[in-house]
């Protein structure tokens, strides 16, 4: 958290609190180890050793060791809301990848016109 003139500033999220708090709902359902484990496969993803199907697929099989009903609500929460995390890295790649073209083509036409 940063300081303003005002007092402290809460950091800035992409998500809308409703859904952050639907999420925290659904990842307080489960046990902290299996919390932890469906967290890992996400990093796992962030970190390029999973592709996203292998990441959804793992993260079904660790939610599945629950023996809960699996179209029960709270495993559908759980499961939507790392599939959401997975989601929300896949933008944020897709973002970084199209400014980086975007400063690319840029700076290429400007070393053109500067020729």
């Amino acid at each position: 958290m940063s300081e303003t003139r005002n007092g402290p500033r809460e950091p800035t999220k992409s998500v809308p609190p409703e859904e952050e708090e639907e999420d925290e709902e659904a990842v307080t359902l489960l046990s902290p180890e299996l919390a932890r484990d469906c967290t890992s496969v996400t990093e796992q993803f962030r970190a390029g050793e999973l592709s996203k199907s292998s990441a959804i697929l793992r993260i079904h099989d660790i939610l599945s060791k629950t023996q809960a009903n699996v179209e029960g609500d709270p495993f559908v929460k759980a499961f939507e809301s790392f599939v959401s995390i997975l989601d929300a890295f896949e933008r944020f790649r897709g973002n970084a990848a199209s400014r980086g073209e975007q400063q690319t083509s840029t700076l290429v036409g400007e070393l053109s016109r500067d020729q």
